[in-house]
C-alpha cells in the first residue's frame, strides 16, 4: 500500500485514540514551547484572542494552551473548550494537504505540532473528542521521507558518489530505522570507496573504508579480511623502510582485526624492539652543595622528570633506574641554587582617620541629630619581609654506544615571595574609621611560604618544559609517506559495487 493510499484509509477510520504518553512540550519548566514565545500568561491569551479574530485557531489554541501552563485558569479554559476540535481539524487538515502533495517532510512537521498540541489539551483533560492515530500518521510522513532520502542515495550511489550516498542512507535510517537496505548499502558503499582507494594506491584510506563497511555490518563481505591484509603488507613495508613506529602501528592494526594474522605477532614484536628506546636516569650532580628547604635538588628533578615523562612519553620509549640497559643516558649538573630572604624591614607610617560622628541635641522637647566631622591620626609600622629561591643547571643526554650528545638543555628559573603586614603603633576606640587598605594590612599574613615548597615549585615549571623538549627529540618519529605500491594477496578477488 502507497503512503498516500495508506493515510487515505488512517482519515477513514476515525476512532477514539490516547495520545502519546511523552511529555508535552508546554510543560512548566518549559513555557511558551508550543508556540515558541516565552510570554506570560496574561501575554499568551491576548495573543491567543487576535489569532482567533483571523481565525487562526490552531495558532490560537497553541496560545492558550501555553498560558495555560504558565497559570491555569477557568477563563482560558473556558475560551479553549469552544475552539479545541476545531484547532485539530485546521492542523489536521492542512498536514493532509502536504501529505496530498507528497511534501512529506512539511506534512512531518506539521503532524509532530498537531501530536504537541493533543498532549497539550491532555495534559487539562481536554482532548474529549474523536483524533486520529497520530503514531502512525507520523510514521506514514516519516516512512514518505525516509524513502525521499533513499531514493537520492540509490542515484548517487549509481553515480559512484559514496559519501553523499552514505548521507542519504544514513538519512533514511534516521526516519525510518533500518529502513529498507540502508545498512548493506552503506556497508557497500564503504566496502567500494575502499576499491576506489585502493585502485588510487590510497592504501590506509583503503583499510579505514573496509573498517567502516564492517563496522556498519558485521562481517560483511571480506571486509575485515582485506583491511587487514593491508595493515599487514604497510607493516612489512615501513619496516624495510626503516620507520619501525609505523610498522608497529600497521600490524597492531592487523592484529586488532584478526588475531594472530599470518606472522603479524612476531613482525610486530620486531618493530617494536626496533622503534623502543631506553633512556637511564643518571646522577644530577649538585656542585654547589647548596640544598634549599632540606631537598636533595639533584635527585628530585630526576624524580619530577620521570614522572612527568612516564605520563607523556609513547610506549616505545622506556624509563630505567639501571644504566646497565640503557641505550641513552641523562646526566645533570647544578650551576646555581638558593634560597634567599630579607627582612624584616619596617617603615613608620601614619593614616588620617575621618569620619562623621553623630550627635543628638534638642530643639525644645524634639529630639533631632546632626553629624559633626571627626578625625583621628593613627600611627603604625609597615613592615616587609622577601624571599626568593634561585635554580640554575644543565642536562645532557648522552648516546651510550656513540657518546654523541643527542640531547642538551639550559635549565634556569626562580621563585620570588613577600610578606607585608602593619602593626599599629596607636591606642585607638575609631579603628573602623581605617581604610581599606590600612584594615588590611593589619589583618595580613607575616609568614613567607617555605623554602622547599618554593623550590618545588621551581623544579615542577623547569621540568614541565623539559619533559616536553627532551619528548620532541627523542619521542618523536618522522611520518612515512605512504606506499606507491603493496604486494597485496587476497583471499577473494574484489567485487565491484
Amino acid at each position: 500500500m502507497s503512503v498516500k493510499r495508506a493515510f487515505v484509509c488512517l482519515i477513514l477510520l476515525f476512532s477514539l485514540v490516547p495520545c502519546s504518553q511523552a511529555q508535552w512540550f508546554g510543560k512548566k519548566a518549559e513555557a511558551g514551547k508550543l508556540t515558541g514565545q516565552a510570554y506570560n500568561a496574561k501575554k499568551h491569551f491576548k495573543v491567543a484572542k487576535s489569532f482567533l479574530k483571523q481565525n487562526q485557531n490552531f495558532t490560537a489554541a497553541c496560545h492558550i494552551v501555553d498560558a495555560m501552563d504558565v497559570k491555569p485558569r477557568s477563563k482560558y479554559m473556558k475560551t479553549l473548550g469552544p475552539i479545541a476540535e476545531k484547532a485539530y481539524e485546521e492542523k489536521l487538515k492542512l498536514s493532509y494537504g502536504y501529505m496530498e502533495q507528497n511534501n512529506y517532510r512539511e506534512a512531518l512537521t506539521h503532524y509532530r505540532q498537531l501530536e504537541a498540541y493533543l498532549n497539550g489539551l491532555k495534559r487539562f483533560n481536554m482532548n474529549n473528542f474523536a483524533t486520529i492515530d497520530m503514531a502512525n500518521a507520523i510514521r506514514l510522513a516519516s516512512t514518505g521521507v525516509a524513502e525521499e532520502a533513499y531514493q537520492k542515495a540509490e542515484r548517487f550511489y549509481k553515480d559512484r558518489a559514496w559519501h553523499d550516498a552514505v548521507t542519504q542512507y544514513r538519512e533514511a535510517g534516521r526516519y525510518a530505522e533500518n529502513y529498507k537496505d540502508s545498512r548493506d548499502k552503506i556497508a557497500s558503499c564503504f566496502y567500494n570507496q575502499g576499491h576506489d582507494n585502493l585502485t588510487e594506491s590510497r592504501y590506509r584510506d583503503a583499510a579505514a573504508s573496509y573498517v567502516l563497511a564492517h563496522k556498519e555490518v558485521e562481517g560483511y563481505r571480506d571486509a575485515v579480511g582485506r583491511a587487514t591484509e593491508i595493515y599487514f603488507r604497510m607493516g612489512q613495508y615501513y619496516l624495510d623502510e626503516k620507520y619501525p613506529r609505523a610498522a608497529w602501528h600497521a600490524f597492531n592494526e592487523a592484529l586488532n582485526l584478526t588475531a594472530n594474522y599470518k606472522n603479524a605477532v612476531d613482525e610486530r614484536d620486531k618493530a617494536f624492539k626496533q622503534a623502543s628506546l631506553i633512556l637511564g636516569f643518571g646522577t644530577f650532580e649538585n656542585k654547589t652543595h647548596n640544598n634549599v628547604g632540606g631537598i636533595a635538588v639533584g635527585d628530585f628533578i630526576f624524580q619530577e622528570l620521570n614522572a612527568k615523562l612516564d605520563g607523556r612519553k609513547s610506549r616505545f620509549l622506556q624509563l630505567t633506574n639501571d644504566l646497565s640497559t640503557a641505550q641513552i643516558v641523562a646526566n645533570g649538573l647544578v650551576t646555581q641554587v638558593f634560597a634567599k630572604t630579607s627582612g624584616p624591614m619596617s617603615q613608620q607610617k601614619y593614616e588620617i582617620m575621618k569620619w562623621s560622628q553623630p550627635v543628638e541635641y534638642y530643639e525644645g522637647d524634639k529630639k533631632k541629630t546632626r553629624y559633626v566631622p571627626r578625625e583621628e591620626t593613627i600611627h603604625y609600622n609597615e613592615k616587609t619581609m622577601t624571599r626568593e629561591v634561585v635554580f640554575a643547571g644543565t642536562v645532557n643526554l648522552t648516546n651510550k654506544q656513540t657518546r654523541e650528545v643527542v640531547f642538551s638543555d639550559q635549565l634556569s628559573d626562580r621563585a620570588n615571595d613577600e610578606a607585608r603586614w602593619a602593626e599599629l603603633l596607636t591606642n585607638s576606640t575609631n579603628l573602623e574609621h581605617m581604610s581599606g587598605h590600612l584594615k588590611a594590612l593589619t589583618q595580613a599574613s607575616n609568614q613567607l611560604r617555605g623554602e622547599d615548597e618554593m623550590i618545588k615549585q621551581v623544579i615542577g615549571r623547569i621540568t614541565d618544559g623539559l619533559a616536553s623538549r627532551l619528548l620532541e627529540t627523542i619521542d618523536n618519529a618522522p611520518e612515512p609517506s605512504e606506499p606507491r605500491e603493496l604486494d597485496l594477496q587476497f583471499d577473494t578477488n574484489i567485487a565491484g559495487p
